[in-house]
């Protein structure tokens, strides 16, 4: 016979078989056939509650309960035939059926006190779509993390690059290194800048160029330099020369031309960046760099040290502007005077004097021997603002200019103690034929750098402190 093996099983239908065929089931066999499916059926039933405890569908849940209309059934003893009760398997079928089917059987939903009073009660069927919505995505993010992760170490934040450079490598950061080789291919894309940089010594002025490097030279008064042919446009040659005087001579190759014939006129403590791509060349103009350091608020003297410069005043300048503190008293005597800066040829000829003294009658300048009116009162610890103009003079003095002191015949004297904030000199345009800052030199000299010219003055013994 055939069965609904949904409601039966071997065990029971071996023993239904039985039955059909006339042959007596003994109790004992009938109920350790039963038990043995119960307890299949009870274990199923824990698995199903596992389940339960993290897909149930609203507050109900699957659960078991104590089935006692089946073991009313149970045959207390003995054997038995058809004429004395003995159960048939159309009999013993129907009775399973009608059992299973029932309201209360094993099998059955019912709430869930324990479940309906925790968190989890309100989880809705709606719940549980929006979550299989969120688990799609987790799952479109595995993916994205996985391809990515194909790529990341190359790509990483800790690898990440500020400047490209032929170190910019694949292994190290692709993207870096693929901008950097495409600049290449238009001219590196930036001048000199991220370059390597090669200093040539002053010996070292016939040289052969090469591609993508920036080679620097430093006051010489020739350069002589050979460029390796380049049809392609493909090589880029760099040269940063700062000439030492205006006769400086520049010879590159033959096959070399100045773009749009543009040939630069040289001066001195001027840099000059050339640029050479397909044999041709073409160049920038700038004021000599500053001296690795860095500019501060002022620059002070002891009273005995100053600076000796080789700033000549000549009939181009027309007035100065200075910012000074001075650090001492007034002097009481017309004899006694201080020189925030001069120059003369003797002290007898007194047409040749040229600076700014502190004197009893107040801050006079002489320019060109000439003295005019005073332009500020000394005070000490008092800041003085000079500004002065007073046309073009004849000069007839060529001794360098010396700060904090009077150069008198190379001789410096007159030293007062001062405080500089700037000094500069003006043409009769207003431009500024020197700019004297205070500056502060890598190796701790204290001085005055001169934006102009590019030059740093620091003291004759080095006593000069600042902020």
């Amino acid at each position: 016979m055939s069965y609904n093996s949904k409601y039966t099983g071997a065990e029971i239908e071996v023993m239904l078989d039985k039955v059909a065929n006339g042959e007596l089931v003994e109790k004992n066999e009938y109920n350790d056939t039963i038990a043995e499916i119960w307890g299949d059926k009870q274990e199923n039933i824990a698995d199903l509650e596992e389940i339960r405890a993290g897909a149930a569908l609203g507050a109900t849940a699957l659960q078991r309960i104590d089935y006692p209309q089946l073991e009313d059934n149970l045959i207390d003893s003995g054997f038995y035939h058809s004429p004395d009760g003995m159960l048939y398997r159309s009999d013993m079928e129907d009775a399973v059926l009608e059992s299973l089917n029932k309201a209360d059987s094993a099998l059955q939903s019912e709430n869930d006190p324990i479940f309906s009073a925790s968190p989890a009660a309100s989880i809705t069927a709606e719940k549980m779509q929006e979550w299989d919505a969120k688990q799609d995505l987790i799952a479109d993010i595995d993916t994205i993390r996985s391809g990515a992760n194909k790529g990341g170490t190359s790509e990483q934040t800790a690898n990440k690059t500020t400047a490209l450079s032929s170190s910019s490598t694949d292994s190290q950061y692709p993207s870096a290194k693929a901008v950097y080789d495409a600049l290449q291919n238009v001219g590196g894309g930036g001048g000199s800048a991220n370059r390597p940089i090669v200093k040539h010594g002053n010996a070292d002025t016939i040289f052969t160029l090469t591609p993508n490097t920036v080679h620097q030279w430093e006051h010489v008064a020739a350069l002589s330099l050979t460029i390796p042919q380049d049809d392609s446009y493909e090589l880029e040659f760099f040269v940063l020369v700062e000439p030492n005087s205006s006769d400086f001579i520049l010879t590159m190759s033959s096959n070399m031309q100045w773009a749009n014939g543009d040939i630069p006129a040289f001066e001195a403590n001027k840099q000059y960046e050339i640029n050479i791509r397909g044999n041709r060349a073409s160049y920038n103009v700038y004021g000599a760099p500053s001296p690795s350091g860095t500019y501060i608020s002022y620059v002070e003297n002891n009273g005995s040290d100053y600076i000796l410069t080789d700033i000549i005043i000549d009939n181009n300048i027309v007035g100065l502007e200075a910012k000074v503190v001075p650090l001492f008293n007034k002097p009481s005597e017309s004899s006694t005077y201080y020189s925030l800066m001069g120059t003369r040829k003797t002290s007898s000829t007194a047409d040749t004097s040229i600076g700014i003294y502190f004197m009893s009658s107040g801050v006079i300048p002489y320019w060109s021997g000439a003295k005019k009116s005073s332009v500020g009162s000394i005070v000490n610890g008092e800041m003085l603002t000079i500004d002065i103009d007073y046309g073009a003079i004849a000069v007839n003095n060529t001794n360098p200019l010396a700060i904090f002191g009077l150069n008198t015949a190379g001789s410096v004297e007159r030293i007062g103690k001062f405080r500089i904030y700037s000094l500069a000199f003006n043409d009769a345009a207003g431009e500024k034929v020197f700019e004297l800052k205070p500056y502060k030199r890598i190796d701790g000299a204290y001085g005055l750098y001169d934006t102009i010219s590019g030059k740093f003055y620091t003291s004759v013994k080095n006593q000069l402190t600042g902020a």
